[in-house]
Parts: structure tokens; sequence; C-alpha cells
């Protein structure tokens, strides 16, 4: 097979925005919908670079496979992993099509991933659970692990967090301010008032040392990412919590409970029993302090709307 599908480009990003491109041309998609596309193969692309493979030619099935486990771990919303997968299956169905060939799509549905109207039924983890896994995580991963649970970070936000600045900032504000590692690089405030969330910072300042952040000066995020807190999502597993978004989920339920006196739908059998405006004006606040731009978002978190 010709290299990059033969779009005469060595760069695999370059290739698929010909390939996009082309088909934009004969009417089959629009500008904005290419732009989308790119911006999305692009974490594959990152992906498979850091599998050593970066020709679209030489992409297969089961790199595509590896990556559509890889989304079901992470902390993606179930309807971002689909559209990441969407992208690869995308590009891939337009490289082939211009050799005379066919790719066979990787499903989302086949590979485990989460479904779009992914409303949490399922009660959120304990902390007990979670100090079961930290026993068996290394000191890197369970420090990450109690800074996603008790403020609510990504597992990227808390490994970039610089937790001694943040330690401060709470010490004098009674809050942190997130800044690293956020989608889209927004910025938020989350507060800090409970003795178990400066107990966390506390361990996130000691282990980080000198260091900028809790990894290590020899590593960068990916190589974290890839091994400390890839053998910590297992331990999470060993307890029952699926991973560090697990974490977020708890967190996002307790500030539920805390903002209307109710448990969350997903903790009372997927009800809710708050009334309608306090359950909202509670997901606005929740879906500001997890970064979220969205309250629909916080279906995946706390469960249901519907009484």
């Amino acid at each position: 097979m010709k290299r990059n599908f033969g779009t005469q480009q060595r760069d695999p990003m370059r290739a698929a925005s010909v390939l996009l491109n082309a088909s934009r041309d004969a009417g089959g998609t629009s500008f904005s919908t290419v732009a989308t596309v790119l911006q999305r193969f692009d974490k594959f692309v990152g992906f498979a670079r850091e599998r050593g493979v970066s020709r679209l030619d030489k992409v297969t099935r089961l790199l595509v496979q590896n990556y559509a486990a890889f989304l079901r771990d992470s902390d993606y919303s179930a309807a971002y992993q689909q559209n990441l997968l969407s992208a690869v299956n995308t590009i891939l169905t337009k490289g082939y099509e211009s050799q005379g060939l066919r790719w066979q799509p990787v499903t989302g549905r086949a590979e485990g991933l989460m479904r779009r109207d992914n409303v949490r039924k399922s009660p959120t983890t304990s902390k007990q659970q979670l100090q079961q896994a930290q026993a068996d995580m290394s000191v890197h991963a369970a420090v990450v692990a109690g800074l996603a649970r008790e403020l609510g970070l990504r597992s990227k936000e808390a490994a970039l967090l610089n937790a001694r600045v943040a330690l401060r900032e709470a010490e004098g504000k009674s809050l942190v301010t997130i800044v690293d590692g956020t989608k889209g690089g927004r910025s938020r405030k989350v507060p800090v008032t409970k003795p178990s969330q400066f107990d966390a910072l506390i361990k996130a300042a000691h282990l980080q040392g000198d260091n900028r952040s809790l990894i290590p000066s020899h590593q960068t995020w990916v190589e974290f990412r890839a091994t400390t807190l890839y053998n910590g999502r297992a331990a999470l597993k060993r307890t029952g919590i699926k991973n560090y978004h697990d974490l977020r989920a708890a967190y996002a339920a307790d500030r539920y409970f805390e903002e209307t006196g109710h448990l969350a739908p997903c903790n009372n059998n997927g009800r809710r029993t708050a009334e309608r405006s306090i359950d909202l004006q509670a997901r606005e606040i929740i879906a500001e302090k997890l970064g979220h731009g969205r309250t629909d978002v916080l279906v995946s978190y706390v469960g249901s709307r519907k009484s």
C-alpha cells in the first residue's frame, strides 16, 4: 500500500487533511467537519507515534482496538470517547477507499466503550474502597487518586498540580486554582474546606518535593500516564473502582448532597428527590467545580434529572 495512502505527505496529520479535504471537495463533508475530525484524530496520531507507528497505511486494526481500550479506561466522557474513535474510522475509511480497499471500522460497542447517553445508575465508590486501592498503588498513583477524590480533579490535572503552591493558596484562601491539564485551558477554582482535602494536598506537596508537579523530573506526562497511572488504574479496578473518573464522580456526588441535602440520584436508585430548581442549581455549581461548561454532562457523574 502506498505511503500515507498516496497523499504525497510524510506527516500523518497532513495526509489526513488531504484525505478529508478531497472528500469535502467532492461534497462529502463540510469545512467545519474537516476541522473537527482532524482535531480529534490528532490524539490518535500521538497515541500511534508513542507505539512506533507514524504512517497511516501502517495502522492496523489491532492498534485501533488498543486505542479503543485506552479510551475506555480514560477520563473522557462517553460522547468524547465515541467521537475520538469515530474520527480514526473516518480517516482510515477515506484512506482505504482512495486505494480501492475497505476499512472495517472498530466500533465502540464491540470494544466496550460507554454509550453516548451514559447516565450514571451505579452508586459512587466509597472512601474505604479508595483507601484499600491506595494500599496497593505506588505512592504517586495513590496521591493522584486522593486528589481526584477530594478535589474532583482529572488525573492529568492532579499529576500536573504544583501542590506546594496549591497548599499555600488553600491555607490562605480556602480554595485552589486549577490551571495545568484542564480541558481547553480553562482554569477554575475549587473550594478547599475539609480536613481530608487539606490532607490530600499536604501528601501531594510532600511527595512533590522540589519538583514542579507530582510527575518525577525524569518523566514526561505521557510516560507518567503510561506507567504510574496505568498501573494505579489496575489497583483501582481490583477494589471495584473503574478508573480515576469514578473518583471524580464520587466527589461530585458528595457535592450534590452538600448543595441539596439529598442523595445524588445515582446513590438513590436512580431517583431524584431534590426539587427540580435546587437540583439544577447544584448541577451548575458542580459542573463549574469539575471544569465542565454544561450541566448535561453531570448525568454521567450524579445520575438522571428525572424524578
